[in-house]
């Protein structure tokens, strides 16, 4: 290993205040500032955090019922923003985006195949019951 991707590694730990490595497909050789503030992410303890999730069930939509759902996205969205700008988060970070479309990919070959091995019990649940 370089000196660049030792480095790196001391850099995540530093800022993780973690000591243990980092997924190495989420490293990129191209960008190493880059891949240690990705490491240091992904290290965090902050993103150990449960998620929320809402199933609407029913009737087709309809415009007020369209409405509603937006209504409840919007305060969702609303309710992250002023909680991240209270604790000095940035709620939607490119980070996070490109870790919600990884578990996006995990929970699409769930559901079409059944298997729930590597979810978190909660999003196992989810697919189970979606299934």
């Amino acid at each position: 290993m370089s000196r660049r991707g030792a480095g790196c590694r001391e850099t995540a730990y530093v800022l993780a205040q973690e000591a243990r490595p980092a997924p190495s497909q989420l490293l990129e050789p191209s960008h190493p500032k880059k891949s240690c503030l990705m490491a240091a992410f992904l290290l965090s303890p902050l993103t150990k955090r449960p998620a929320r999730s809402v199933q609407v069930r029913g009737a087709p939509w309809t415009p007020l019922s369209l409405w509603r759902a937006l209504l409840l996205t919007h305060l969702n969205d609303h309710r992250l923003f002023g909680s991240g700008s209270l604790w000095g988060i940035n709620s939607f970070d490119q980070w996070g985006v490109e870790l919600g479309k990884r578990h996006a990919g995990a929970v699409e070959t769930g559901l079409a195949s059944g298997r729930t091995e590597g979810l978190d019990a909660a999003t196992a649940g989810l697919v189970r019951r979606l299934r």
